[in-house]
């Protein structure tokens, strides 16, 4: 069976369809839901634990290495969705912002695939949810009376948009980190 599939970076282009995936949303769709079949959330948390904004990184920033991937129904309340199917994003520790984006990028293509091949059950939220708030540039900044390797989670997760960066001597310093 063929698929097609646009990816779209605004809601002003969904025009409609049988599913909608929405993936890094910062915004509640509710007018434009009602243009597609099934409209889901791929949230990057063990919902409702972890609701809200940058869950994959707050949660590497606590040390986590086995990240659940949740695909729920898309809702009027953020993240709060029932849930159709799980998956667990397995990280060692080494891996950088591209490669933890890769390796979450796969996991998100199973949910998806699941979900296109109707291999889901929907399954209610239940227990008290937690929320992370949304990172903001002062999220990144190195303490640099601190050790790399205490803040290497920090490190690992800053990216173009949130660059890790200190302050000395009244001079700011973006720090980037890359594999050699």
């Amino acid at each position: 069976m063929e698929k097609k599939a646009r990816i779209l970076s605004d809601k002003s282009e969904l025009s409609g369809g049988d599913y909608l995936f929405l993936i890094s949303c910062t915004q509640i769709l509710k007018a434009e839901r009602e243009r597609y079949k099934q409209v889901f959330v791929i949230h990057e948390s063990d919902v409702p634990y972890g609701r809200g904004w940058s869950p994959l990184a707050w949660q590497i920033l606590e040390g986590e290495s086995d990240i659940v991937i949740t695909l729920m129904e898309a809702a009027d309340s953020v993240d709060s969705g029932d849930v159709f199917a799980k998956k667990t994003l397995n990280l060692n520790g080494t891996e950088l912002a591209d490669e933890i984006h890769q390796k979450c990028a796969l996991v998100k293509i199973e949910l998806m695939e699941m979900a296109v091949a109707g291999d889901i059950e929907r399954v209610a939220q239940t227990g008290e949810p937690s929320y992370y708030r949304r990172r903001v540039p002062e999220d990144s900044r190195i303490d640099i009376e601190k050790s790399l390797k205490s803040q290497f989670n920090l490190l690992r997760i800053c990216e173009p948009r949130f660059p890790a960066f200190f302050e000395y001597l009244g001079s700011r310093y973006e720090v980037s980190v890359r594999k050699t």
